[in-house]
């Protein structure tokens, strides 16, 4: 009986031995894990940010300690997110906090950045909660430095200053008629969407591809004539919010990252900013901000469903998918016109508008259709 106790126990030390070491092992290659992603983290080109339930900032990758200015000597110091933002905005802030930590889906947020050196500047964060072991802990997110979106919402509110004078002063002149108003907002649209795909050289033409295509739409719709025109225009210049994206996002040869993603994801709310400083006389800048909302409410920057979304938004986002998939990408060749229409068929009434899809799927299918 000691004998079958003693060797039991034997059998138990060795198998605890194999144990712990299989623990020592697993444990090297997690922490050898943890730093490699760590590492990546450190030196990603965009600023990210952790901070714990009472916003002290915890964590922040280089890009993150740099947009403000600051230092790892003040990170171990310590700072708080209300540090690096302007005082005027804190109570935004706060509510802002409290929202993403009840778990809310907050779309990216502008506030106005304060560096160490006391400059401002314009920023967006995208931020979420975090949760360890089953309670929020904190909020982690990207923050991107927007100054050159408010460049360019500067540069479209000077145009159209400069539209209007121009305008007036030749209304004086030559006693346009509503015609030739409208001609003039016509060419300006034109002259911002031929901007946009210019900077953008691998999706050129795209905006104008996805115009002529939801115009096709329109029309089927038997719209009135002034609305086709609105869905025209705004499909024309819907990706304008792409002006504030790296040119190594837009032209990544590769499938983008996480982060990479989210910074896409903005590019409507930037386009309702840019587009909303300029009075047209069609809703353009809220049917931009909604082309990437979907029917069931798995869409952004909002989350909008069915009812929420305008008629021209729904119209632009099956002619936007379309000619997305059909077309060439710079990770990956065009899949063409067939993959694109199987894709607005198989989620009719899920994600697309029911009607407008199939009206779609018609003019390619029986009309003839061509981008």
């Amino acid at each position: 009986m000691q004998d079958f106790k003693d060797k039991t126990k034997a059998q138990l030390l060795r198998e605890l031995k194999k144990l712990s070491r299989k623990h020592a092992k697993l444990k090297a290659e997690f922490h050898d894990n943890r730093d490699k992603l760590w590492n990546i983290v450190e030196f990603l080109p965009n600023a990210i940010f952790e901070t714990d339930l009472n916003g002290k900032v915890i964590f922040a990758n280089a890009a993150g300690l740099d947009i403000f200015g600051r230092t790892p000597e003040d990170l171990r110091n310590g700072f708080s997110a209300f540090d690096v933002i302007a005082r005027e905005e804190h109570e935004r802030l706060r509510s802002g906090f409290e929202r993403v930590m009840s778990g809310e889906l907050y779309p990216p947020t502008p506030y106005t950045g304060l560096r160490k050196d006391g400059a401002h500047f314009p920023v967006a964060i995208q931020s979420s909660r975090v949760m360890k072991e089953g309670k929020v802990a904190g909020v982690r997110g990207v923050i991107i430095d927007i100054t050159k979106i408010q460049q360019a919402a500067d540069m479209v509110q000077k145009a159209k200053e400069v539209l209007e004078n121009t305008v007036a002063e030749r209304s004086r002149e030559l006693e346009l008629t509503g015609e030739k108003l409208a001609r003039v907002l016509e060419e300006t649209i034109m002259a911002l969407s031929s901007a946009i795909e210019k900077r953008d050289p691998y999706t050129s033409g795209h905006q104008s591809r996805v115009a002529k295509l939801a115009r096709a739409i329109a029309l089927k719709l038997d719209l009135p004539s002034d609305q086709v025109k609105g869905v025209y225009m705004a499909a024309l210049v819907h990706d304008i919010g792409k002006i504030y994206i790296p040119a190594e996002i837009l032209s990544k040869p590769a499938k983008l990252n996480r982060i990479e993603t989210e910074i896409i994801k903005m590019h409507p709310a930037v386009g309702f900013e840019i587009l909303g400083t300029i009075e047209f006389p069609w809703p353009i800048a809220k049917i931009v901000s909604q082309h990437h909302e979907r029917l069931d409410g798995s869409g952004y920057p909002g989350g909008a469903k069915e009812n929420e979304i305008l008629l021209e938004a729904k119209i632009l986002a099956v002619a936007d998918v379309v000619e997305a998939i059909a077309s060439h990408r710079p990770y990956r060749p065009a899949l063409g016109i067939d993959k694109a229409l199987e894709e607005i068929e198989l989620n009719k009434g899920k994600l697309y508008d029911p009607r407008i899809t199939q009206i779609c799927l018609k003019l390619f299918q029986k009309d003839n259709f061509v981008f």
